[in-house]
């Protein structure tokens, strides 16, 4: 009863606070852009969960990450058992790929494979990228460059890894994305994550001493948690409060909506010394498909987040447990050509896999319409997912865009209260409005000037009605006593 009140109490100041808070149900969902839930049907279905990889392969320990190449094959960087295992889940063959007798993998924890079929792992154990063939033959090996540039005391230890269009190895190391060239040498950083205004900070910097400083903890900015690159661009996904997911261009820009994603959530760790916990999201990853639809997956919720192009949350799915779409620690998520996600729980030891509903695949197609400008059959598309749920607020916001757009300002009117989308009614109630102005100005003009014309004759009939009353009671009028007073 008592840590009933606590959890309640907590949601209160939470509330209170502005901050978004919802405990785990087991229904998909959204939340529209007033900060609103609202349940969803079903988005995606998990029919199967793969464990055991067959009898040459067994079972993973503590897996840290998944790649899925372009052919559908899935590679996972199975951590504990020093290797990588390569699925297809079509066939359901699996194989292992350990590294050379002399130089094996130690604790890899993330995997590239290009286009030829070779792997860059992220041999985090051995301080090195190994570079692998398809049959696992060592072809060669990146280790810390030698730059004076570099922290000579800072230990060289990957644990994600891509490989742009031009070879240049991306490596998570630290806090940042570190560039080596094909040949080892260091070629910058990339993405570096913004620190942020702080008030305090700032008057720490303006008023303390050299000494009180010194002993202040220095504010660094929040750890990327992973990453990949498309289209020349970085896709990455932050343990930071706010901005946890960016798009990041050549030149460190990062042009994906700068706010606070996910939901705060209250926990109730009965079992454990925490007690009640309250705890922001975690996102540990991130996927883009092919429609450049968003995913990440929130490590403390076990819930995967789906994100637009403008950063419109589509749906919720997931959720913690140990049932099949359920997990228990999350860190990792691929999505394939056809839209089935792929995650990787560290815990269960598990890669769930999810196949998309009629629903999302029409939300999908919708947004992906728009986007490229089809506005008109995105709207056909809107109103089919309007039939499952006339309440979806993507829906209702994206017809009435279309609408906007096709200045038809009072019919989108409708859509954009349905959906709650304030600012989409306000632009178009001030469309509306100008409209009406602009259709209806002459007679606007005429019943001005007929409101004057009424205005000022009914100021000349008070007027003779006043001079009336004065001639008849004093024998003067208005105008005459006006004249007198001069």
């Amino acid at each position: 009863m008592f840590k009933k009140l606590i959890i309640l109490l907590l949601l209160l100041g939470l509330l209170s606070s502005g901050i978004t808070v919802f405990a785990y149900v087991d229904t998909d969902y959204a939340i529209n852009s007033s900060g609103e839930k609202q349940d969803i049907p079903v988005t995606y279905t998990c029919n199967l969960v793969y464990q055991n990889f067959g009898e040459n392969v067994g079972y993973l320990n503590m897996p840290e990450d998944l790649f899925l190449d372009d052919k559908g094959i899935l590679y996972i960087a199975d951590t504990g058992n020093n290797r990588i295992v390569r699925f297809d889940p079509i066939t359901g063959k699996a194989s292992q790929i350990t590294g050379p007798d002399d130089s094996p993998l130690n604790a890899p924890k993330g995997v590239y494979v290009d286009e030829h079929g070779d792997l860059f792992v992220a041999d985090t154990g051995n301080q090195r990228v190994a570079h692998l063939d398809s049959l696992g033959t060592l072809v060669e090996e990146f280790t810390k460059p030698e730059s004076a540039l570099l922290d000579s005391e800072e230990v060289f230890a990957p644990d994600k890894i891509y490989v742009n269009e031009m070879n240049m190895l991306y490596v998570k190391q630290g806090k940042q994305f570190m560039i080596i060239s094909p040949t080892n040498e260091f070629e910058g950083y990339a993405g570096a994550p913004e620190v942020g205004f702080d008030l305090t900070q700032v008057l720490i910097n303006i008023f303390a001493s050299a000494a009180q400083k010194s002993r202040l903890e220095i504010r660094e900015p929040a750890q990327y948690s992973n990453f990949l690159i498309k289209d020349g661009l970085i896709y990455a996904s932050s343990l930071a409060e706010s901005g946890q997911l960016r798009k990041i261009s050549a030149t460190d820009k990062n042009s994906y909506p700068d706010k606070t994603y996910g939901e705060t959530t209250v926990l109730d760790n009965s079992a454990s010394t925490e007690g009640v916990a309250v705890k922001n999201p975690q996102f540990v990853d991130i996927a883009v498909d092919n429609n450049n639809i968003l995913y990440t997956v929130d490590q403390n919720s076990g819930r995967i987040y789906q994100y637009d192009q403008e950063g419109n949350l589509l749906a919720v799915f997931g959720g913690t447990g140990s049932l099949k779409g359920r997990f228990e620690s999350p860190v990792s998520l691929v999505v394939d050509a056809n839209g089935r996600v792929y995650v990787l729980d560290s815990i269960q030891n598990a890669v769930h896999l999810f196949e998309p509903t009629a629903f999302i695949k029409h939300v999908h197609e919708a947004i992906t319409l728009y986007y490229d400008g089809d506005y008109e059959k995105a709207a056909i598309i809107w109103k089919k997912v309007l039939l499952t749920d006339a309440e979806y607020y993507m829906a209702n916001s994206g017809i009435g865009n279309t609408l906007y757009k096709n200045e038809k300002y009072k019919e989108a009117l409708s859509y954009f209260h349905t959906a709650n989308d304030k600012n989409g009614y306000s632009k178009a109630y001030g469309r509306w409005l100008q409209q009406i102005v602009k259709t209806n100005f002459l007679w606007i003009v005429l019943g001005l000037v007929a409101l004057l014309a009424g205005i000022g004759f009914l100021i000349y009939q008070m007027r003779r009605i006043s001079n009336h009353f004065l001639e008849k009671s004093y024998g003067f009028s208005s105008d005459q006593k006006h004249r007198n007073s001069y």
